[in-house]
């Protein structure tokens, strides 16, 4: 930030006249690691650069990582960092991460594409992270760069198993900056978490049960390659109603005695004119 500044000033600065009492050029600036100081005979001149600047819109450089993941069935641990280049973390109150579960392609048995999943991560400091990188360098200026959070794919849709297609898995943080009255949204792929799988992927199973429905899907969890994120597919392998199979297993047991009593009953009949 402080060097886009400089570099900002010196353009500004460039064609300035210089004084020359002495016979040697007067710098109308002098810059430190942390510090600019323009000569106050220049300072009008720098004025509308830095209303410029304070105005002007960051880039929003990501840096993120997930150090964490781990797998019990269908429920899933995520933890790392997420940060904006330049855009302070220091303060828990002003900072907001999320997992971003968007579908890219509905299953057989949707009608419509699913809207958007959005899942609240706890924030917290990086210095609790179980990093096998040291993270020193995010102390400080970063320190609420942190996450950590836990999904259960098989209660995510309404209580039941994510709908079956096929989704992308994202992270988003959402900064507040009060000095500039402002707050900064970016949403990016997770990254390369191939090596955090076993074997490259996790299977499992999501099941629902009530007294009216039971539901079971298959869950696979990989990475895909293409948008350098999490893919998740999920695919459905039954959902039907137990009371309509007791009814139906009772109907088929009466029409079953029903047949069975009217042959006897034929039988009989026959015997007894036969006599």
């Amino acid at each position: 930030m402080l060097s886009r500044i400089k570099r900002k000033i010196i353009r500004l600065l460039r064609g300035s006249r210089n004084n020359a009492a002495d016979g040697e050029s007067v710098q109308p600036f002098s810059i430190d690691n942390d510090h600019i100081v323009i000569q106050k005979d220049h300072l009008k001149e720098s004025l509308p650069i830095l209303a410029e600047m304070l105005n002007e819109q960051p880039k929003l450089v990501p840096h993120r990582k997930v150090t964490s993941l781990v797998w019990n069935g269908p429920i899933m641990e995520i933890s790392g960092y997420y940060y904006l280049d330049s855009l302070p973390l220091l303060d828990e109150d002003l900072v907001k991460k999320s997992l971003v579960l968007v579908q890219t392609k509905k299953g057989k048995s949707a009608n419509i594409k699913a809207k958007d999943i959005v899942l609240p991560l706890k924030d917290i400091k990086v210095d609790s992270l179980h990093s096998d990188e040291p993270l020193h360098h995010l102390m400080g200026y970063y320190e609420w760069a942190g996450f950590s959070g836990k999904v259960n794919f098989a209660t995510l849709s309404a209580g039941k198993p994510l709908t079956d297609g096929e989704y992308a898995l994202y992270l988003r943080i959402e900064v507040n900056v009060l000095s500039k009255g402002q707050s900064f949204q970016l949403t990016y792929p997770l990254g390369n978490i191939q090596h955090l799988l076993d074997n490259g992927f996790h299977s499992t199973k999501a099941e629902y049960f009530t007294a009216k429905r039971q539901m079971k899907y298959n869950l696979i969890a990989s990475f895909d390659q293409t948008n350098k994120t999490m893919k998740i597919v999920s695919a459905k392998l039954k959902d039907f109603d137990p009371t309509e199979l007791v009814i139906d297993q009772r109907k088929r047991r009466s029409l079953f005695f029903t047949a069975f009593s009217t042959r006897l009953c034929s039988e009989y009949c026959i015997n007894v004119f036969a006599c």
